[in-house]
């Protein structure tokens, strides 16, 4: 029996098939920019809304086409921080044929990481800690404990860097917010091996690499030191510039900055030089 898992994100929609053995038939990644304005308004816009109710429709005909058995649809930051949210989920039950569950933090945070350990080998030396940088949240889960954080790439990027260039103090203030706004804390004489999940993450090593491929960067690296130069980089990039560079999804060009940012900032926190891509996360996990 086929099964399928839908992921209603901050910025991002996900849509993963797969048949009763686990192997995809079909994975969709769509960006709307659902929380975009949620900070300043308290609610979800109008135009990201409808935006993100067309592509659930087309999520909800592809789990029905597919015949799936087995549904579970989850709905994170956005949804449970905006005033109109159970509005919103009401609409997105109606359009999908599957009510969406909206799951806390934390939920979302052990979800990731079943995901990306489903799918990497940790080093036997070394604690596994999985960073899920969202639009409107960050999550940090090890085996033992799973933290949220209310920061991501949409919200940082809402309060702090609407505009490119940045200049320098922009960019200083925007990393002190980043710094005060992330909860986890490397544990007292635990070594640990990071691994980095989502859109954030596999668009900065795309960036790096020069080009992204669903799959290809699976069990890539980005080191702490690309990673610093990128951020230079993109601060003093626009937005157009940015959204032709190769790599990255033109719709990410906006917030792809805020979300390097704490990428940066969770390495330099858990004094971590490289983190290792895994392109199995929540969406996996909903499947599994």
């Amino acid at each position: 029996m086929n099964r399928a898992g839908v992921d209603i994100g901050t910025n991002t929609m996900r849509l993963l098939i797969a048949d009763s053995e686990g192997a995809t038939l079909e994975r969709r990644v769509e960006i709307t920019g659902l929380g975009t304005g949620l900070d300043a308004t308290g609610s979800l816009g109008g135009d990201e809304v409808e935006a993100t109710l067309e592509v659930l429709t087309d999520f909800g005909r592809a789990i029905a086409d597919r015949a799936c058995g087995h549904v579970r649809v989850v709905a994170t930051a956005a949804s449970r921080d905006a005033s109109n949210g159970p509005e919103f989920i009401d609409r997105a039950a109606a359009v999908l044929g599957h009510r969406p569950e909206v799951i806390g933090g934390e939920e979302e945070a052990r979800l990731a990481y079943t995901g990306a350990m489903a799918a990497l080998e940790p080093p036997p030396e070394l604690t596994p800690v999985v960073v899920d940088i969202g639009g409107g949240s960050t999550e940090f889960v090890d085996s033992a404990r799973a933290i949220s954080s209310r920061i991501g790439s949409v919200r940082i990027t809402d309060r702090l860097l609407t505009e490119r260039p940045v200049g320098f103090g922009r960019l200083m203030t925007a990393s002190r917010s980043i710094e005060e706004a992330l909860l986890a804390h490397p544990e007292p004489g635990v070594r640990y091996w990071m691994v980095g999940v989502a859109g954030t993450w596999t668009s900065i090593a795309g960036l790096l690499g020069g080009e992204y491929v669903v799959g290809d960067m699976h069990g890539s690296t980005v080191s702490r030191l690309a990673l610093d130069r990128l951020v230079v980089t993109l601060a003093a990039t626009d937005f157009d510039a940015t959204a032709r560079l190769p790599g990255l999804h033109p719709k990410r060009a906006r917030v792809i900055l805020g979300g390097a940012m704490i990428a940066r900032e969770a390495m330099r926190r858990f004094d971590i030089a490289e983190v290792t891509i895994s392109e199995s996360d929540l969406l996996d996990a909903l499947v599994l």
